[in-house]
């Protein structure tokens, strides 16, 4: 029960990124998405 508990996590943390990759336009590289997803959520 605890990993599919885990698993739901990370499926939840891949759908942020997902999201997170299609609201920020002009990155190039994950690792750039990643750091301008990461500003946004400082910003809000």
């Amino acid at each position: 029960n605890h990993h599919k508990t885990e698993a739901l996590t990370q499926n939840n943390k891949y759908n942020e990124e997902k999201l997170a990759q299609e609201r920020i336009p002009g990155a190039d590289s994950p690792k750039e998405l990643l750091e301008k997803a990461k500003s946004y959520q400082h910003k809000e």
